[in-house]
């Protein structure tokens, strides 16, 4: 792991940039996936992506969410009755952004 890098985070997560804890998180998945610790369509790595997603939507940042949140998606696609709770949790944020950003049309396909 790029271990200034991270150590930089912190410093900065600790002084309240949330930007930072989207770059950490980025470097973590990275390492795990680099390891062959969790495979890039794991669903832990979707619950990572959707997290970021509601974060970055949080932070106004539609654009970005709705990318994160999209693979996220995807991934739990992959297998949606094991992990039914995270699902729901990435339905709803992918319905309130298109919601919110006057799409109805893109709402609708997540809707049950």
């Amino acid at each position: 792991m790029k271990q200034q890098e991270v150590t930089q985070l912190l410093g900065q997560l600790g002084q309240g940039d949330p930007t930072a804890l989207d770059r950490l998180v980025f470097i973590v998945l990275d390492e795990l996936h680099r390891l062959d610790l969790l495979p890039t369509d794991n669903w832990r790595i979707a619950v990572s992506l959707q997290l970021l997603g509601e974060a970055r939507l949080t932070l106004g940042q539609a654009e970005r969410a709705e990318a994160l949140l999209i693979e996220a998606w995807r991934i739990l696609m992959l297998t949606p009755d094991l992990h039914p709770k995270p699902v729901e949790q990435t339905r709803q944020l992918l319905i309130a952004l298109y919601e919110d950003s006057n799409r109805p049309d893109m709402a609708d396909r997540y809707r049950s």
